[in-house]
């Protein structure tokens, strides 16, 4: 069998997921009910997740219609959207502990400091108002939000 590049990919995505619960997320995640073992597993619906995330596709529906067009084979326990979309819902506190956890796997460096960035702004003043606000003018830079149309204030 002739593996591709996006193969390889999916298969280091699902092995640093199952690490990563292994080691240091499943404390998160503990069920107290006879359904403890899943068919579906956590690990499964994080990369899943994560997968349609790299692939550009931000939103929950999207990701699963992605997963169950083109990776059914590697996925063939997939539940319903309900249940994939309840799973995830499940699993918030575990997603936000693993993305802890790559920042801290992130190289730390002398006098270099990460930033992590969302992509909607924070406007405190757009339009008109962008050039001459005074609320926290000193931590403020003006910018433009192309997919939004507008220039605003971002708070850093």
């Amino acid at each position: 069998m002739n593996t591709t590049t996006w193969e390889i990919q999916l298969i280091k995505l699902y092995c640093i997921v199952c690490q990563a619960y292994d080691n240091r997320l499943t404390a998160n995640a503990q069920r107290l009910s006879n359904n403890f073992r899943p068919q579906f597993t956590d690990e499964e619906c994080i990369t899943i997740y994560l997968w349609g995330l790299l692939q550009r596709k931000f939103e929950v529906k999207a990701v699963y219609d992605y997963t169950k067009m083109h990776l059914s084979d590697w996925f063939p326990r997939l539940p319903s959207y309900q249940a994939f979309n309840n799973r995830l819902c499940f699993l918030a506190d575990t997603l936000r502990e693993f993305a802890v956890m790559l920042v801290e796997r992130l190289p730390q460096e002398a006098g270099i400091k990460t930033y992590l960035m969302d992509s909607m702004p924070i406007v405190v003043a757009k339009g008109v108002r962008s050039n001459q606000a005074r609320v926290a003018n000193e931590l403020c830079n003006k910018g433009y939000c192309s997919s939004q149309q507008m220039y605003y204030l971002l708070w850093y």
